[in-house]
């Protein structure tokens, strides 16, 4: 820990969880000019935990190769920044308010509840039933993989919802087939054929359930980097 108040700051371990108390008074701390914002650092080792629970009510917090079976994140308001999440079981993300963002991150069944605020996800991916809930705000997830990867539903109120910049809530899936024709004199022609095709029929990765109250949803797929 770095430039916090000793008299505030405590910490203990019971059975095996670490509790973290820093409670200072703030209205002390903002009319000295030389004041520093305090820096609280946690290493743990690294492996695959049962569950990891994060909640936040003020200030910035940073988290980096977080890994666990189930994961669980509030935000009542400052900012978040996470990066090399993995999540293997459930996902649970509620923001009230201010800024979150998550790169290069892997999320099972996630349950994403926005309320105010801006959230972004930058080189995620999302696998099983997922469920997007935004009462307003902004949110921007740029998906690796393919639009088809998924299916999607969208249930709007209020606001925008665009998935790869157009305003959808299609079902179904265009798929190409290419085939070969025999004709005459041993020449073969090549016949494109374009068949629609509910996409629950098809090999998904997951789901993602959309309802907007109000706000900005925006979901971008990145299938080229994805595929190289």
């Amino acid at each position: 820990a770095e430039n916090v108040v000793d008299d505030v700051f405590e910490y203990e371990i019971i059975n095996g969880c670490l509790k973290i108390d820093y409670s200072p008074d703030l209205n002390f701390n903002l009319l000295q000019f030389d004041y520093e914002s305090p820096v609280i650092n946690v290493t743990v080792p690294e492996k695959v935990f049962e569950n990891v629970n994060f909640s936040v009510k003020a200030g910035t917090f940073n988290a980096d190769c977080v890994k666990s079976n189930n994961f669980t994140f509030l935000l009542t308001a400052g900012e978040a920044y996470f990066t090399n999440v993995a999540t293997y079981n459930s996902s649970q993300i509620k923001m009230t308010a201010g800024d979150c963002y998550f790169e290069d991150s892997y999320f099972t069944d996630a349950d994403i509840n926005l309320t105010a605020g801006d959230m972004n996800f930058e080189r995620c991916s999302l696998t099983d039933d997922n469920k997007i809930n935004m009462t307003a705000g902004e949110l921007y997830m740029a998906l690796m993989g393919s639009r088809s990867d998924y299916k999607i539903s969208i249930d709007k109120t209020a606001g925008d919802v665009y998935i790869n910049g157009y305003d959808e809530d299609e079902e179904y899936a265009v798929t190409t087939f290419i085939y070969e024709t025999a004709v005459p004199n041993n020449i073969e022609e090549v016949t494109d054929v374009t068949v629609t095709e509910p996409i629950s029929q098809k090999n998904l990765v997951g789901t993602i359930d959309i309802k907007v109250t109000a706000g900005d949803c925006n979901i971008d797929f990145m299938e080229e980097e994805y595929y190289e």
